[in-house]
């Protein structure tokens, strides 16, 4: 498996109002065949670390049905009280609120990525302070 494309979304300092850690967005390419979406570039405590796309665990309202993210304290259809004790927690007891949706098994693909990703990233940030820089990436989703 080879990795063929990786692109990358610089996030701006103004945009960053609730994770100020976020430095980018990266979609990468295996093989012209398959794209991973949605890996986000983060400033870790000693250095930046590519995280894998991610979904928030939910479950249903009581009341209602409507599934909720476990973050959620009310309903986001009926506005009812949500029971704190609902949150999944895992073999360590530890609460969890995300789950991976995709996630490298060998440790030599998770470098391969991490190295790619990165790489670009670094790239990116360097052609970003040229004069009439534009993104190769226009609006979310869409690919010049």
């Amino acid at each position: 498996m080879k990795i063929t494309e990786v692109r990358v979304k610089l996030v701006h300092n103004n945009c960053q109002k609730e994770n100020k850690k976020l430095r980018a967005f990266a979609w990468i390419t295996f093989d012209n065949l398959l794209v991973v979406s949605d890996l986000r570039i983060i400033e870790g405590a000693k250095s930046l670390f590519v995280a894998m796309p991610n979904r928030k665990i939910a479950d249903h309202c009581l009341r209602c049905g409507n599934k909720n993210p476990l973050l959620n304290h009310y309903c986001g259809n009926c506005g009812c009280n949500l029971d704190e004790d609902r949150q999944n927690s895992d073999i360590n007891s530890c609460k969890r609120f995300y789950a991976d949706i995709v996630h490298p098994i060998d440790p030599n693909c998770r470098d391969m990525i991490h190295k790619a990703v990165l790489n670009e990233y670094f790239n990116e940030r360097e052609l970003a302070k040229q004069p009439g820089y534009v993104s190769k990436y226009c609006e979310w989703g869409e690919w010049k």
